[in-house]
């Protein structure tokens, strides 16, 4: 039987950076991608994440094979987006 793993990631929008101190999107980006690195889900889906937050977690995690695909409320504008 095969196993599909998918996630469910609230990532807390980084335009909170300021409000959210050590809790910072800033701080908890390189954690959040090691994670994903090592439990390698099939899919992650994302909420309240922007544009930027997902292209940076698909540069670190191209080459494990990710790559993302969304679009946010207000496209090319700095908004929260649900990507996958």
């Amino acid at each position: 039987r095969a196993r599909l793993d998918v996630w469910s990631f609230n990532l807390r929008t980084e335009f909170q950076e300021e409000a959210d101190g050590p809790n910072g999107w800033s701080l908890r980006r390189s954690g959040v991608a090691e994670l994903i690195r090592a439990r390698r889900p099939a899919l992650v889906c994302c909420q309240e994440a922007t544009e930027a937050m997902l292209a940076y977690l698909g540069g670190e995690l191209a080459a494990e094979g990710y790559q993302w695909v969304g679009s946010s409320r207000r496209p090319g504008e700095k908004d929260e987006t649900a990507g996958m």
